[in-house]
């Protein structure tokens, strides 16, 4: 089990699964500059735009490179096309947000989540056992699933929800083998060990309220085969961040 050298946490416990509700529909690309409702981000030249957008049935969330330069509507295409296959491949699940389909080539849309970011969330220190125990479930079923979600360990990618339940978002940053498969037995120590890392990580900012600044030299290692700029210590294009 993820972190069972720890012995002061508490088993994992599943997050409660939500009741079943209706979800809006992903808007057409005809739809999405008239009914942009607010900007969550706006990407810098290699990044997609995110967007709230409510066509009718209720805000949903729609990441897009159709503004970009061509070289990056490219690219977004290519990304796009994984981020899909990533949603895809977990299918509907408590701890990600509901995926509501691709509009085009260049945009997804995905269900809208009604929480804050974890890592500023004030009620973090009072329930951080709880909230931590939550963090290794969902782990522990992502890892179960064959799925590496190599930016769980972001501050900017895990929300807490007003009723406790973590979810993790921006699934484009992941890889995934199918459970059993040979590929899967070799690596699923290593992913394993991925997911051991960013729940120390979570379990120091939830009990000190600090940050660890370093990456392990192993996140560091599959952040650079998808950032070719960091191999060199330089900068992403103009706007962007590492």
């Amino acid at each position: 089990m993820l972190m069972a050298q720890t012995r002061s946490v508490a088993p994992a416990v599943a997050a409660d699964e939500p009741a079943a509700e209706r979800l809006p529909r992903a808007p057409r690309r005809e739809e999405i500059a008239g009914a942009t409702v607010s900007v969550l981000r706006q990407g810098p030249p290699y990044k997609a735009n995110v967007l709230v957008v409510d066509a009718g049935g209720g805000p949903v969330v729609v990441k897009d490179f159709a503004a970009k330069a061509w070289w990056a509507r490219l690219l977004g295409r290519v990304q796009i096309g994984h981020e899909c296959r990533a949603y895809r491949w977990l299918g509907r699940r408590p701890s990600i947000p509901a995926f509501l389909g691709r509009i085009d080539a260049h945009a997804l849309a995905i269900e809208k989540i009604d929480g804050r970011l974890l890592a500023s969330a004030p009620e973090r220190r009072q329930q951080a056992r709880a909230i931590f125990r939550r963090l290794r479930a969902v782990a522990e079923d992502f890892a179960a699933a064959g799925f590496l979600h190599l930016d769980f360990r972001a501050r900017k990618n895990v929300l807490l929800k007003a009723d406790g339940r973590v979810v993790a978002i921006d699934l484009a940053g992941s890889l995934w083998l199918r459970p059993g498969s040979p590929a899967h037995r070799l690596c699923a120590p290593l992913i394993r060990r991925i997911y051991w890392n960013a729940l120390r990580k979570w379990r120091k900012l939830l009990t000190t309220g600090r940050w660890p600044g370093d990456d392990s030299f192993l996140h560091r290692f599959l952040l650079r085969l998808r950032r070719p700029h960091r191999w060199r210590g330089g900068r992403p294009p103009a706007g962007g961040t590492p």
